[in-house]
Protein backbone atom coordinates (compact mmCIF):
# COMPACT_ATOMS: atom_id res chain seq x y z
CA UNK A 1 0.00 0.00 0.00
CA UNK A 2 1.32 3.75 -0.94
CA UNK A 3 1.60 6.07 1.54
CA UNK A 4 2.40 10.05 1.60
CA UNK A 5 5.03 11.34 3.13
CA UNK A 6 3.03 12.93 5.75
CA UNK A 7 2.49 9.27 6.92
CA UNK A 8 6.28 7.99 6.90
CA UNK A 9 7.08 11.29 8.48
CA UNK A 10 4.87 10.45 11.64
CA UNK A 11 5.73 6.85 12.06
CA UNK A 12 9.20 7.57 11.93
CA UNK A 13 8.88 9.93 14.64
CA UNK A 14 6.78 7.57 16.78
CA UNK A 15 8.94 4.50 15.82
CA UNK A 16 12.33 6.99 17.03
CA UNK A 17 10.50 7.57 20.13
CA UNK A 18 9.58 3.76 20.95
CA UNK A 19 12.73 3.12 20.31
CA UNK A 20 14.17 5.33 22.64
CA UNK A 21 11.87 3.65 25.32
CA UNK A 22 12.87 0.47 24.42
CA UNK A 23 16.18 0.88 24.96
CA UNK A 24 15.74 2.43 28.51
CA UNK A 25 13.68 -0.18 29.51
CA UNK A 26 16.12 -2.48 28.06
CA UNK A 27 19.14 -1.05 30.33
CA UNK A 28 17.05 -1.40 33.46
CA UNK A 29 14.23 -3.97 33.40
CA UNK A 30 13.97 -4.24 36.54
CA UNK A 31 13.94 -1.08 37.85
CA UNK A 32 10.91 1.67 37.76
CA UNK A 33 12.87 3.30 35.32
CA UNK A 34 12.81 0.46 33.31
CA UNK A 35 8.74 -0.10 34.07
CA UNK A 36 8.29 3.37 33.08
CA UNK A 37 9.73 3.32 29.82
CA UNK A 38 8.18 -0.21 29.37
CA UNK A 39 4.99 1.68 29.65
CA UNK A 40 5.92 4.80 28.31
CA UNK A 41 7.10 2.25 24.77
CA UNK A 42 3.05 1.20 24.94
CA UNK A 43 1.26 4.43 25.37
CA UNK A 44 3.45 5.56 22.60
CA UNK A 45 2.38 2.82 19.85
CA UNK A 46 -1.38 3.53 21.18
CA UNK A 47 -0.45 7.09 20.48
CA UNK A 48 1.12 5.82 17.09
CA UNK A 49 -2.04 4.15 16.12
CA UNK A 50 -4.49 6.61 16.82
CA UNK A 51 -2.43 9.57 15.08
CA UNK A 52 -1.63 7.18 11.79
CA UNK A 53 -5.73 6.35 11.94
CA UNK A 54 -6.83 10.02 12.00
CA UNK A 55 -3.97 10.71 8.77
CA UNK A 56 -5.59 7.65 6.80
CA UNK A 57 -9.40 9.07 7.57
CA UNK A 58 -8.38 12.83 6.06
CA UNK A 59 -5.72 12.30 3.92
CA UNK A 60 -6.62 11.77 0.35
CA UNK A 61 -3.70 10.08 -0.97
CA UNK A 62 -3.41 7.16 1.35
CA UNK A 63 -6.83 6.88 2.27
Amino acid sequence: MHHCHRFRSIRTAFERDIAGYEICADRAPASPLGRTCRTSAQTTRHAMARALNRHLRSCRECG
